[in-house]
C-alpha cells in the first residue's frame, strides 16, 4: 500500500524564512518547493525561491537553532535540496530511512 504524507511547514519556520529574506542577494522567497524533516524531526531542510527566474536557495530550520539559508543562487531546485541536506548533516529522512550523502570540499 502506498502512503502519501502531508509535510507541513511550521508557522515559526515560515516567519523566520520571510524575516531572513531581506538579507538574500540572489533570490526572493516566492515559493517553498521542497521540505523534509531530517534526523528524527530535529531539523527541517527545504528549498525556496523564484522558480520563474530559475533561482533557488536551501534552508535549514529548527526550533533550537533557528533559520539558516544558503544565499548562493542555485539554478536548480534539486541541487539546492541536495546541498541543504548535506549542510544539515542529514542522516535520516523523516526518521524512516538512511540517507548516505557526503560532500567533499577540495582545495586547488
Amino acid at each position: 500500500m502506498l502512503e502519501i504524507r502531508n509535510n507541513s511547514i511550521p508557522e515559526a519556520a515560515m516567519v523566520s524564512l520571510v524575516d531572513r529574506s531581506v538579507y538574500l542577494r540572489h533570490t526572493a522567497v516566492r515559493t517553498v518547493f521542497h521540505s523534509v524533516w531530517v534526523n528524527y524531526g530535529e531539523a527541517l531542510v527545504g528549498v525556496f525561491g523564484d522558480g520563474s527566474n530559475g533561482s533557488y536557495e536551501w534552508f535549514i530550520w529548527s526550533e533550537t537553532s533557528g533559520m539558516r539559508t544558503s544565499d548562493a543562487g542555485f539554478g536548480n531546485d534539486c541541487s539546492a535540496l541536495c546541498c541543504g541536506l548535506v549542510e544539515a548533516r542529514a542522516m535520516m529522512a523523516n526518521g524512516d530511512h538512511d540517507l548516505l550523502l557526503r560532500w567533499k570540499r577540495e582545495e586547488f
